[in-house]
């Protein structure tokens, strides 16, 4: 079943549901909690099948949601690693998009809705990299793409990066292996509920089940094919990383998130090492919250807040 229809069904249950017992989570309207219902039966499904199985059910489930009005896309090539690059009418910096996926699944496409909005919204020209996924090419492949794309889009200009879930773990590790090296780095970094602790030693990895559309089973599937054995490795989990040295973050998270206190952690780490960061938590939020925009009024504010803060500091900078 589609998931718009699926999302139409569960909106009426939870309508009814909510009569007698009230919201799942005293933050949630009708909206985002049918969406994170439809979510976790979908999550239960794809548990159920193959890896084939899953990649395919989430490009299908995306083919037909909508770009941002007026956002044209055509397919290119960043440092010899496959993008989807998305314009907006009006453009004024240029951003590189790491999708979620857990390193595993996901894809230009998958995700180029939600990039297209943030490049609207940001007034951003922004490439979608389909970079490497695991298993079949697992740590460091990824970073190693993103690396290259980076370094290809910065010999033309400023950039900035973003990514959800595993893309903004991606963004960090990526900039950690460019500092490594003394290459340049991207100008800033918004990181979208970033997966940066595969470990999942924290307690709102088990607090925060009761909410959100994912678990456990799910976070480790994940880890044991991309980083293997070597969790604590800092470009596998950004978390154990010194951040010295890396441009101003922006981090969006959700209070009801299983990554909620890692990405806590991120930020305090962040203001220990001396990065310039803002970060907001929204309460009662899910994972990858951003995704929802089509249906969830904080997703949409969310985004707006992106946006709002890259065109600010895209006006600071040609003052």
């Amino acid at each position: 079943m589609a998931f718009a229809t699926t999302l139409l069904s569960n909106l009426m249950r939870v309508a009814i549901r909510r009569r007698k017992h009230g919201p799942g989570h005293p933050a949630w309207g009708h909206r985002i909690e049918a969406t994170v219902i439809t979510l976790r039966e979908g999550g239960e499904g794809q548990l159920q099948g193959t890896l084939k199985d899953w990649r395919a059910g989430q490009e299908l489930a995306a083919a037909n949601v909508p770009l941002a009005r007026g956002v044209r896309q055509r397919t290119t090539s960043l440092g010899g690693v496959p993008a989807l690059e998305l314009t907006p009418t009006r453009w004024n910096s240029t951003l590189l998009y790491l999708h979620g996926g857990g390193y595993v699944t996901g894809s230009s496409i998958t995700h180029r809705a939600l990039a297209s909005r943030i490049a609207a919204a940001s007034e951003a020209r922004a490439y979608v990299l389909d970079y490497r996924l695991a298993p079949e090419h697992p740590f460091p492949a990824a970073i190693e793409d993103t690396v290259a794309a980076a370094q290809d889009l910065m010999r033309r200009g400023p950039v900035w990066i973003a990514g959800d879930s595993a893309g903004g773990g991606l963004c960090l590790a990526s900039m950690l292996m460019m500092r490594e090296r003394r290459l340049p780095l991207p100008d800033h970094a918004a990181l979208l509920c970033p997966w940066v602790d595969m470990e999942g030693a924290l307690p709102s990895i088990e607090e925060n089940v009761p909410f959100d559309w994912g678990d456990r089973r799910t976070l480790d599937f994940y880890a044991r094919h991309y980083a293997g054995g070597d969790a604590r490795n800092p470009l596998i989990s950004p978390i154990h990383a010194s951040l010295e040295g890396l441009p101003p973050l922006l981090v969006q998270y959700g209070g009801a998130e299983l990554l909620r206190d890692e990405c806590r952690l991120l930020v305090e780490h962040a203001i220990r090492d001396g990065v310039k960061v803002e970060a907001r938590e929204w309460p009662g939020m899910v994972h990858d919250f951003q995704l929802f925009a089509p249906y969830v009024p904080q997703s949409r504010a969310a985004i707006a807040e992106i946006g709002a803060l890259v065109r600010a500091r895209h006006a600071a900078a040609v003052l």
